[in-house]
């Protein structure tokens, strides 16, 4: 993971001064710049597929920001951002080109992705919902073991 951050900061990408890529940070920090983000950065090194929990992809959508995802395409996150329209993906394979996209139209599609962060917390990670399906799953399972 560090090297992967460490390689987008080497990148030319001429972004805005506003714009932060850290390493490393401590939690007051974080939470300053969590809180006054208008984009989330989430980086999974391209050998990690399948779910990725917990990540930070959650709270920036709790939060109602959407995110950039750079990632492998099997992820979930990659899945749940294609679905919901609540952030930006962008894959490993295609990493220069697809952060000087995302750049060049993340601002006219902001408000759009700010609402499908707010969406996939409604429909997919609501406290309520997630709680029945884990209940759900736990039943049909426990039911299985005790026939």
């Amino acid at each position: 993971m560090r090297a992967a951050v460490s390689d987008l900061g080497e990148l030319d990408l001429d972004l805005p001064e506003h714009f932060v890529i850290s390493e490393r940070m401590d939690h007051s920090s974080y939470q300053n710049v969590a809180a006054s983000a208008a984009v989330h950065l989430v980086v999974l090194a391209a050998r990690f597929t399948g779910t990725s929990l917990p990540s930070k992809a959650y709270s920036a959508w709790a939060a109602g920001k959407p995110v950039l995802f750079i990632g492998h395409s099997e992820c979930e996150l990659a899945r749940d951002i294609n679905e919901f329209d609540c952030g930006w993906f962008v894959p490993w394979e295609r990493l220069s080109d697809g952060l000087r996209s995302w750049k060049r139209d993340y601002l006219g599609e902001l408000d759009r992705k700010r609402s499908g962060a707010k969406q996939i917390v409604k429909e997919k990670l609501n406290r309520n919902l997630v709680g029945e399906t884990w209940d759900q799953f736990l039943q049909l399972h426990c039911k299985r073991e005790v026939e």
